[in-house]
């Protein structure tokens, strides 16, 4: 049976709820995870979930420093004897979800036969790479994922499992790819002169046979806003066709359904959401404006785009669905 996020937590919980036992060498109480009796749930004296980890050979813990992670090797006697064990300590409680997450991950990486010593390097880095987007949410980021959220809100209504054709979280250079037709979004501020930046001369360059839309989305910081990150994801779940696949989708930039605090300081109102369609004429960069590609020592090239240079390439939104309805249905 695998484990999930909720139920790691609730037996965290459990244990908690315990009397505290002798010698338990300060732990207040642990038991082994199903089929793997090599690591132990557990919480320590003051309550923080953990996990411990049997007999996993020669171990560096400074090699395993993690912010809000206590890591440690340490002696226990168990149901073998005396034994070493490493334990991974989340400090903070509030951030007992995350520590969750990460782990159930390393459980399953360990059934499938991965070492325990592995599989907790792979979740520690895990582990910081959540830590730090939780930390470090910026209105940019916000709007950036606002903005495809709201995309893929109008693509659902096409089809439940459009949501998979929504591959930017998987770092291809596309936000949605559906078969020949290939979507990028650019949110924005609202303006007087709204622009939209792009993140390489390529960037609105598709390949061979490819044909590009870019959905501009313009937003105004309100303080009451309807529109937030939490609120769109929590609309979307009942419509997609797999609401953990979506899940995982969202996890990879750092939104975890289930610690949406970070996100909520970020409420906006949908000012519009336009399709241009880039083709020829199109302001923008291409292969053909740098023949000779960047000079040598240039590594990247971003530029800002003059949107009201874009007009006459914006399209009807539903026109837009209409024309990739046919490519939805035949990705997925």
């Amino acid at each position: 049976m695998q484990l999930t996020t909720n139920d790691l937590v609730i037996s965290w919980q459990d244990l908690r709820r315990r009397p505290l036992e002798e010698n338990t060498n300060g732990w207040r109480s642990r038991y082994p995870i199903p089929s793997n009796n090599q690591i132990l749930l557990a919480v320590n004296q003051e309550g923080n979930p953990a996990l411990l980890l049997r007999e996993i050979g020669k171990v560096n813990t400074p090699s395993f420093r993690c912010p809000e992670l206590d890591v440690q090797l340490i002696k226990l006697n168990d149901a073998y004897g005396a034994n070493t064990y490493l334990t991974i300590v989340c400090q903070n409680i509030e951030l007992e979800i995350v520590f969750a997450l990460v782990s159930v991950r390393m459980l399953d990486q360990v059934c499938k036969g991965q070492s325990a010593l592995t599989a907790l390097e792979e979740t520690l880095k895990e582990f910081r790479r959540l830590l730090r987007g939780q930390s470090e949410i910026s209105a940019e980021k916000a709007i950036g994922l606002i903005g495809e959220l709201l995309v893929l809100e109008k693509l659902l209504n096409i089809s439940s499992s459009a949501w998979r054709g929504w591959v930017g979280p998987n770092s291809d250079p596309r936000d949605f790819r559906f078969g020949s037709c290939e979507v990028e979004c650019k949110s924005s501020r609202n303006s007087q002169d709204p622009k939209v930046e792009v993140h390489g001369y390529l960037q609105l360059d598709p390949a061979e046979g490819q044909t590009l839309s870019l959905a501009h989305i313009i937003l105004d910081s309100d303080v009451n806003g309807q529109i937030t990150v939490p609120s769109l994801v929590s609309n979307l779940l009942p419509i997609v066709s797999d609401a953990q696949g979506f899940l995982d989708q969202l996890e990879k930039v750092s939104y975890i359904h289930d610690h949406p605090k970070p996100w909520l300081n970020h409420t906006y109102t949908l000012i519009s959401l336009g399709i241009y369609m880039v083709k020829d004429g199109f302001p923008r960069l291409t292969a053909n404006s740098i023949p000779n590609g960047l000079p040598l020592g240039i590594t990247s090239l971003n530029y800002s785009i003059r949107m009201s240079y874009a007009a006459p390439y914006r399209i009807d939104v539903n026109d837009w669905l209409q024309a990739i309805k046919e490519e939805i249905y035949n990705e997925i």
